[in-house]
């Protein structure tokens, strides 16, 4: 019954979500006539106020002619038109489509580099190329179930069945994740640091920088203090389950031999983690929003963070608030552009992962099946 009830809250806040989005965006293109301004009958709007266009045609000079509802047309500055969504999508810029295509499609091999190199120091035995089947497997399977996690516990399943090391196997997908949030704070923190130091900071960055900086010391210091063996988990916790702290201090606690690894993997996770920025913020471009470089490095980490919670599928509705909230204000951009971006960039990733829906309808997303079927037959 709780789990019913918990996947009824699931399916209302992804309905809330989508619908406030649904009411946010112009899905008509609209030219914003701004207060003191003429509108197409030549009376004088006393605040911006959007009148819905039905064609329009270049002129130079950033000037167009609109024809607005109605049969009226007056010729308007172009940053006056804000496109509906599906026109905004479909004249996206091929080119930078291109780029943010290429740049994802680094991201898998790096991804697999990173959770192969935390199996292996822990003597779990997988190629690197079973470990990308897997890694395919799991990206395919974050656009099935909540949050961005999904992914995780497929690949727990396929990596631990049939190993003999099943807690070793967990805790590197336990590990894998945890250098990956690591990744997106430090990114955070980086971006603005470095942006603030050039003169280029916004009140965001600054904020963001900083406090992520300090939450990566943190996360740190904990992680070193968890592998010293200092932290303890009471006796009274373990009798109502360790739960997610538990499990990170066993994984902190079983990697503290291998620093070095550690530390290699969360700095591909900081290179994985700004390449994804980079995906979105080609898609930002390609519709013609006006952010800088720097506000998206730092933007984009808040905004994976909050997808990064399992309520919603991808974050659906809460990626959306969150970069409204954090984009349009401080970089200038509209709405419609902002959610298209993250249509473009949860579309991009989906190309990619349909490359894992190949083992996962061949049944192949095991590490070890050859290790399962030995056991099956000693049974028999």
């Amino acid at each position: 019954m709780k789990r019913q009830l918990l996947i009824a809250a699931r399916l209302l806040l992804v309905a809330i979500g989508v619908t406030v989005i649904a009411l946010l965006v112009e899905w008509r293109t609209v030219a914003v006539i701004p207060a003191g301004s003429p509108g197409p009958d030549e009376r004088i709007v006393d605040a911006p106020t959007a009148f819905a266009v039905t064609d329009t045609t270049p002129l130079g000079d950033g000037l167009v002619r609109a024809g607005f509802e109605g049969g009226d047309t007056a010729v308007v500055p172009a940053e006056w038109i804000r496109p509906g969504l599906l026109a905004l999508l479909g004249d996206a810029d091929p080119a930078w489509l291109a780029i943010a295509i290429a740049i994802a499609g680094f991201i898998y091999p790096l991804q697999t580099t990173r959770w192969w190199m935390l199996m292996r120091c822990r003597g779990i035995d997988a190629t690197w190329r079973e470990t990308l089947r897997l890694v395919m497997a799991g990206a395919l399977c974050n656009f099935l179930l909540p949050g961005t996690e999904g992914g995780d516990v497929v690949k727990a399943w396929g990596v631990a069945a049939g190993s003999g090391r099943r807690i070793e196997a967990v805790m590197s997908v336990v590990v894998d994740r945890i250098t990956g949030l690591l990744g997106l704070v430090l990114l955070a923190a980086i971006a603005g640091i470095t942006a603030d130091a050039a003169g280029m900071g916004t009140e965001l960055g600054r904020w963001a920088g900083w406090t992520m900086f300090l939450l990566a010391i943190t996360v740190a210091l904990l992680f070193l203090v968890a592998g010293r063996g200092w932290i303890r988990i009471p006796d009274r916790l373990d009798r109502f389950g360790r739960g997610l702290p538990g499990r990170v201090v066993e994984a902190a606690t079983a990697y503290a031999g291998h620093p070095r690894t550690v530390a290699s993997a969360t700095l591909l996770s900081l290179l994985v983690q700004t390449m994804l920025a980079l995906v979105a913020g080609c898609g930002a471009r390609s519709l013609g929003a006006p952010i800088e470089l720097a506000v998206i490095l730092v933007a984009m980490p808040l905004i994976f963070l909050a997808a990064a919670i399992p309520i919603t599928w991808q974050g659906a509705g809460v990626m959306e608030l969150a970069a409204i909230g954090i984009l349009v204000g401080d970089g200038g951009a509209t709405v419609n552009q902002i959610v298209g971006m993250l249509l473009l960039y949860r579309g991009i990733e989906f190309a990619w992962s349909l490359l894992g829906a190949v083992p996962v309808l061949r049944g192949g997303i095991r590490i070890h099946p050859d290790r399962m079927q030995g056991t099956a037959d000693a049974e028999v």
